[in-house]
Parts: C-alpha cells; structure tokens; sequence
C-alpha cells in the first residue's frame, strides 16, 4: 500500500515564503536599530576625556573653576561649595565642541581644607 502525501499548492508555499522574508526583515531591522542606537565611539571618547580630566582635578586637589583645550574640545570644569559646605565640592566637567555639549560628569567631592574660591 502506497500513499502519496499531499503537495503543498503554490499558494501555500508563496505565503510561507514572505512570512519568513518578513521575520528576516524585522529581525535585520531590530538588530540595525540597536547597533545604531549604542554609543558611538566619539562619545565613548569624550566620556573618558571628561572622566579623566574628574580623576586629575581630584587626584591634585585643584579646586578651581577653568577651561581647558584638549585638541578640538573644549573641557569646562566647575567647582562650588555644595549647599554651603566648604569641606563638601560639587565638581563638573563638560567637553563641549562647536558650541555643544558632547559629555558631562558630576562628582560631590570632599576636601580636608576648606574651598576658598
């Protein structure tokens, strides 16, 4: 006894076929969109500019407001007594190019000496 199985009709595999043309499609487009929505490595960049430039101000203890040139940023460092406490700093640093701020860091600090500005 032999059975013949039924052919799909071209109907069926057609459908088939642009259902999984769709899920590729969809899948292509999720990845693309969080690969493009990471951190791209200028920004990675400026983030370790600023960090560093955080790490320097602490490790020397200069407490003072200034900016500096590093290539084509410009690095904005703020120092300010935090709520009226001399001992307790508010530190920020900002790299900014063409007028826009690319990255930012803001760090409580405490100083044995008082902040004299």
């Amino acid at each position: 006894m032999r059975e013949k199985v039924a052919a799909s009709s071209l109907v069926e595999i057609t459908v088939a076929a642009i259902i999984l043309v769709l899920v590729f499609t969809l899948s292509l487009a999720v990845c693309a969109r969080l690969v493009h929505y990471g951190p791209s490595q200028r920004q990675v960049k400026y983030q370790q500019v600023v960090q560093q430039a955080a790490a320097a101000t602490i490790r020397t203890h200069s407490w003072h407001s200034r900016t500096t040139q590093v290539g084509t940023i410009t690095l904005e460092q703020e120092v300010h007594p935090y709520r009226g406490n001399r001992h307790l700093l508010q530190l920020r640093v900002q790299a900014i190019e063409r007028d826009k701020v690319m990255a930012s860091c803001q760090q409580l600090v405490y100083s044995p000496s008082p902040y004299a500005p």
